[in-house]
């Protein structure tokens, strides 16, 4: 599964006076890195080992600031909108949480390896990020270093100084790689997504079952109930796959594609392809990629009867033959 959206994907339009979300990038905020003053004030022999942390006394409180160093780069937000967001917690909580971005070429990974931070399979403390001016300009890619965050006062966000937002395509790839930083471990873009819409799998004590991410036998739902508020809209969910690299093709509801997504976050799934007579939803094909070869399966849901552990099985029985 792809880590990243496509470039000309990646933003979205954002007016001066919106309220600050997950995801913005602006400009005049510090990154602030903590030298140990003792290491920072002095002259260093060429070459020569840096002392262990067990050599060092921890400085005076009053000689901290001298080992500070500060980067003057933009920076996005990270949080998840919630913890901040202007008009409810954003009132008393006046913490953010912001990393630095760096452009590629400045940031001391090799030029062949430029392809491992584009593609996301490598460098997992960076999350790839094109020029907004340009993002087709590929001389002008950026990163985001989450090695390098920093905790600013709410008096550093104007709006005025914001440049960018992130698309939701790309909101959900930068969860996914904090996620990976963090834990070792990416959700699938469906999870997060459904999270995010759900108010959240933890607040929820995981119900996956009324997010969508499991099934059990159900009459096919009237087409206006994808709108309802733990759902996300039908078009939005086809345009966020899409963005992620699939291939999506036919008409189906969204409840079963949602399932096939699913099913099973660590296969790699590259082709879907819904099947319908007159409105009714007759099967799926499956196309997952597993290792070095690919495989394909045809489920006749009718025999599944919306079974998605049944549909499970099916998809991995393909790909370990």
């Amino acid at each position: 599964m792809p880590w990243y959206p496509k470039r000309r994907n990646y933003f979205a339009p954002v007016a001066e006076g919106d309220e600050v979300e997950q995801g913005d990038i602006f400009w005049g905020i510090p990154v602030l890195v903590a030298q140990h003053p003792e290491l920072s004030n002095s002259f260093q022999q060429p070459l020569a080992t840096m002392p262990p942390a067990e050599a060092l006394d921890p400085p005076r409180l009053s000689s901290v600031k001298e080992g500070i160093t500060v980067h003057a780069d933009p920076v996005i937000i990270l949080p998840h909108t919630c913890d901040f967001y202007g008009p409810e917690k954003g009132r008393r909580n006046r913490v953010r949480l912001v990393a630095r971005i760096e452009r590629l070429v400045a940031s001391g990974i090799a030029d062949q390896d430029y392809i491992l931070v584009r593609n996301g399979e490598g460098f997992n403390h960076t999350f790839f990020l094109p020029s907004w001016e340009d993002s087709s300009r590929d001389t002008d890619d950026m990163l985001v270093n989450l090695r390098y965050m920093t905790t600013v006062d709410t008096a550093y966000v104007s709006r005025r100084r914001r440049v960018a937002r992130l698309s939701n395509a790309a909101i959900i790839a930068l969860r996914r790689r904090a996620a990976h930083f963090f834990t070792d471990y990416a959700p699938a873009p469906a999870e997060l997504s459904l999270a995010d819409i759900g108010n959240g799998l933890i607040r929820n004590d995981r119900d996956l079952s009324r997010l969508g991410l499991v099934s059990h036998a159900r009459v096919r739902e009237d087409p206006a109930m994808q709108s309802a508020p733990d759902r996300m809209p039908w078009a939005d969910w086809v345009a966020l796959l899409n963005d992620m690299g699939f291939n999506i093709a036919g008409p189906w509801s969204l409840e079963d594609l949602k399932d096939c997504v699913a099913a099973h976050p660590s296969l790699d799934i590259k082709d879907i392809h819904i099947v319908d007579e007159d409105g009714v939803l007759k099967s799926v094909t499956v196309e997952v990629i597993n290792a070095a070869r690919a495989s394909s399966c045809h489920i006749s849901l009718e025999s599944l009867q919306g079974d998605v552990y049944a549909l499970q099985g099916i998809i991995m029985g393909s790909v370990e033959q």
